[in-house]
């Protein structure tokens, strides 16, 4: 909705279809005129992602839910922004204004990720709930094994 200069023209906001309640759009920083019998401003930290994440952002209102994962994606759906649902567009490092009443931002680290099937855990504690593996010999013998795997997401998936 247009016209109503971040809520400063109460007017027209009504005239244009504007409805009351929790509203989609965010005022960015700045002095504005608003109108308190009008309008009332919840201010909130912008949603910050700290470098060696993305953010994915789930959507819980917008436009209708529209698949644009394709036929090869087998793991849910994904969405262009704007729409309800998981932003195929995620969001890189930095701070960015979100409504966080409406959108839910999940971390996602694009460093590598290091996991031990082992007695010790990486600071980020993954695998804190992995342990040894134990295998037998041919003979019959059991001896536990410690297992690492490095894992890396990258930040810009290709669809194919």
């Amino acid at each position: 909705m247009d016209g109503h200069d971040n809520f400063q023209n109460a007017q027209t906001f009504l005239n244009n279809d504007g409805r009351r309640g929790l509203q989609e759009q965010v005022l960015l920083s700045g002095s504005w005129n608003l109108n308190p019998w009008f309008v009332n401003v919840e201010q909130v930290p912008m949603t910050e992602i700290p470098i060696g994440h993305v953010g994915i952002v789930i959507a819980y209102v917008g436009k209708a839910h529209k698949d644009v994962s394709g036929e090869g994606f087998k793991h849910g759906n994904l969405v262009d922004p704007g729409h309800k649902g998981v932003w195929v567009t995620p969001l890189y490092p930095g701070k960015h204004p979100l409504n966080t009443r409406i959108l839910k931002v999940e971390l996602v680290p694009t460093t590598n990720i290091v996991l031990n099937w082992a007695s010790r855990t990486e600071s980020h504690k993954y695998d804190a709930h992995l342990s040894p593996i134990t295998v037998r010999s041919k003979d019959g013998f059991a001896f536990n094994l410690d297992v690492a795997q490095i894992i890396h997401i990258r930040p810009q998936m290709r669809r194919r």
